[in-house]
């Protein structure tokens, strides 16, 4: 019996527009990414942020009634806070450069940090105990880490009092 000869399988000169398709896509999709964190819709974002702050100032499910949140304010407050405008020319050349901060100033803020983070400690032990809340501190900052399952219940997007 006499052997088959082997067909030459098909030279596909078009395998490049494969790898063409996959860069456009791949362009297109990094481009939709730059334009949706480029434009920010204020109106969303105040929604969003009344909401979250509505959430944590709820009374509901707690026994004791929360804290104000406002921000601790450490030091002079800025030109912008005091509603005042900004002067935005370049300074002179006579002009010295600013100080660096007083070592005074700075363990202040160190002993407020160093209090807050006790002082939270000491209110959320249940749930760090839980594993639910992560508080992690430095001389000059403060990171409290909620987990998604005390803020959220499982497969929903409601956030839970």
């Amino acid at each position: 019996m006499a052997r088959r000869k082997r067909q030459e399988e098909h030279v596909n000169h078009e395998r490049w527009l494969v790898s063409y398709a996959d860069f456009i896509t791949l362009l297109f999709a990094f481009f939709v990414v730059m334009y949706a964190v480029s434009s920010v819709n204020e109106g969303k974002y105040r929604v969003l942020s009344d909401t979250i702050e509505a959430a944590f100032k709820s009374k509901q499910g707690f026994e004791e009634e929360t804290r104000a949140m406002q921000p601790i304010q450490i030091g002079e407050p800025g030109a912008q806070a005091r509603n005042e405008p900004v002067d935005m020319e370049q300074p002179e050349a006579s002009e010295a450069p600013p100080l660096l901060p007083d070592r005074r100033l700075l363990e202040q803020a160190a002993q407020v940090v160093d209090t807050m983070a006790d002082e939270l400690e000491q209110t959320l032990m249940p749930q760090i105990r839980d594993d639910l809340v992560d508080i992690k501190r430095n001389k000059l900052w403060l990171e409290v880490e909620i987990k998604s399952s005390l803020l959220f219940p499982s497969g929903s997007a409601r956030i839970s009092p």
